[in-house]
């Protein structure tokens, strides 16, 4: 069990990458925990990645999330990722 408190609906997206598992959480707010190898919780974030997060086989993570649109219609939206000791992951500057 993950002690990550309420994430209004769950986690619906899972990855292990380089010695800690990231899970995106949907809801809102969209949360990103990120544990250790024992499930132990490092950080809880709002982070948008809840549509998807893997990691890539050369190195490296890509996440997905929904993107609004003007139109008020919803698409997906796939971006890279890179840890972050404060935020848990960030898009590349």
């Amino acid at each position: 069990m993950i002690a990550s408190g309420h994430t209004d609906l769950g986690i619906q997206t899972a990855t292990f990458a380089d010695g800690r598992w990231y899970f995106g959480c949907y809801g809102k707010p969209e949360v990103l925990l990120v544990t250790d190898t024992e499930f132990g919780l490092i950080r809880r974030v709002e982070f948008h990645c809840s549509y998807g997060i893997a990691a890539r086989p050369q190195g490296g993570l890509v996440a997905a999330g929904n993107l609004r649109l003007p139109n008020k219609e919803h698409e997906g939206e796939l971006f890279d990722v890179t840890p972050d000791a404060q935020h848990g992951l960030k898009r590349p500057d």
